[in-house]
């Protein structure tokens, strides 16, 4: 009886969301950030303290590129799909999100 409650509790707690940015520790870093297979978030990883944070900015598929020159923002592009993506900064919590290029409609090609 044991056993099979406490595969119910690992289950439950496995099963619970990652806790919001907001109420994870600071980052030290150095830091590597990557996209998921599924294109729905991106995790970023701290090597000096072995932690992640799972940064998510909707429904669209997000891609990383890299950081900012200082290191303070997160470089990305979310797209709708296959679509052409929008690059984005965003500060390193996820907050700040910020339109970085400007365009009313594409160029035909």
């Amino acid at each position: 009886m044991m056993n099979k409650l406490g595969a119910l509790l690992l289950l439950v707690i496995l099963s619970l969301p990652p806790l919001p940015t907001a109420a994870q520790g600071a980052l030290v870093g150095p830091l590597i950030a990557v996209d998921t297979a599924q294109q729905d978030r991106i995790i970023l990883y701290d090597l000096s303290n072995m932690t992640r944070r799972e940064l998510n900015f909707g429904p669209r598929w997000h891609r990383v590129w890299g950081f900012s020159a200082d290191g303070c923002r997160l470089l990305l592009t979310l797209s709708e799909g296959r679509a052409l993506g929008r690059l984005y900064s965003a500060g390193l919590d996820g907050s700040d999100l910020r339109d970085l290029v400007q365009y009313d409609e594409l160029p035909a090609a």
